[in-house]
């Protein structure tokens, strides 16, 4: 649990600073004023990251469960038509304005993942009389891994906006902390699973790997949900930033409308440009989000601690100051290696994919 501890105990902290009106940026400016531009830029980036993986990877299921129906419309071009459904829906306010979607997103995703499972499993005997190669991990695939582990437990940096919409907001360390282990829950099984009956022939998609039939297209319509509903969740947090940045008011305007068009653009191009969510995700994954959940949260903690506040004075232990220490330090390590490997699988002749704007034919996306 490297990566939500620091972050859990940073949050304790502004737990308390929250909880007597101060908002948790301004505890990032008390820490540094020039960290928190850092510390936005790789907010944002990430954010922004994940939508595009998240419009990427929805394409891909729509152009799985519509292949029949709609041979004509290409990858590329289910990514426009769900930017297009997807825009009016992003003039919302803030997550509390439409906290539905976040409990459609939960659902959609546990019963997903459960009845991929199931799926493998019915797979495995057909599985078993084909020839599947377990090979060892390489140094390469390790870090790659590592980026995408990494963005599976990258959700520290909409933390701030979610525990700013809590009604009680002392209860957002037991919230991480059940998240985390419910996390581990639906992607151990999956994953293990997985590798297990297909090997090294599994997709980045694992569902591309399933017979086609009803389940698959259940599970793809699952997981189309979630991916719609997470979609305006993460990009949300950057709308909010921008809009404060401009100073545009609160309420629903035509200035909300046009920044947020504005960043759905940006999402668009950036996906339309790398038409391949894995190679995005394992990228976002060992860069910014390595930032965010190994580096960050466990330099505020010891800041927070050393300062002066509206919180109880609190001093680390030397065997847990190791331990932050450690984790600061497989996430350097960790991300600037992971970084180098997914630059270069983008970027390798053999894999490389032509914008959609250059081959707006491509079936890609995986």
């Amino acid at each position: 649990m490297h990566l939500s501890y620091g972050t859990v105990a940073i949050w304790q902290q502004w737990v308390h600073a929250t909880h007597a009106g101060l908002w948790t940026f301004e505890v990032w400016v008390a820490i540094t004023a020039p960290g928190i531009y850092v510390i936005s830029f790789c907010v944002n980036t990430t954010l922004i990251g994940c939508a595009t993986v998240f419009l990427l990877l929805s394409s891909s299921m729509a152009r799985s469960i519509a292949a029949k129906q709609a041979e004509c419309i290409t990858f590329c071009h289910w990514a426009l038509i769900l930017a297009a459904v997807l825009c009016p829906l992003m003039w919302l306010g803030t997550p509390k304005d439409f906290w539905p979607v976040a409990v459609g997103a939960m659902l959609s995703t546990a019963v997903a993942c459960v009845l991929t499972v199931m799926g493998v499993a019915l797979d495995a005997p057909a599985q078993s009389h084909q020839s599947h190669n377990h090979s060892p991990p390489s140094l390469r695939s390790f870090f790659l891994a590592f980026g995408t582990i990494t963005f599976s437990f990258g959700g520290a940096s909409t933390f701030p906006t979610f525990q700013n919409d809590m009604r009680d907001r002392t209860q957002f360390p037991k919230a991480v902390l059940i998240s985390f282990i419910g996390l581990l829950l639906l992607y151990l099984p999956v994953s293990v699973g997985g590798y297990q009956v297909y090997g090294t022939s599994l997709s980045d998609n694992i569902l591309e790997n399933l017979p086609e039939g009803p389940l698959r297209l259940t599970i793809e319509v699952l997981v189309s949900i979630h991916l719609f509903f997470a979609f305006l969740l993460v990009i949300n947090t950057p709308a909010q930033e921008i809009e404060e940045i401009l100073k545009i008011p609160r309420g629903f305007s035509l200035w909300r409308i046009a920044v947020r068009t504005g960043l759905l653009l940006v999402v668009v191009f950036a996906a339309e440009s790398i038409p391949h969510f894995g190679k995005i995700l394992n990228l976002i994954g060992g860069s910014t989000i390595a930032l965010m959940t190994y580096v960050f949260p466990p330099i505020f903690y010891i800041c927070l601690s050393r300062m002066e506040g509206p919180w109880q004075p609190r001093r680390i232990p030397k065997y847990q100051l190791v331990f932050l220490v450690e984790i600061m330090a497989v996430g350097v390590v960790g991300g600037a290696i992971a970084t180098y490997s997914a630059l270069e699988s983008i970027t390798a002749p053999d894999s490389f994919t032509p914008p959609c704007y250059v081959n707006i034919t491509a079936n890609t996306g995986l």
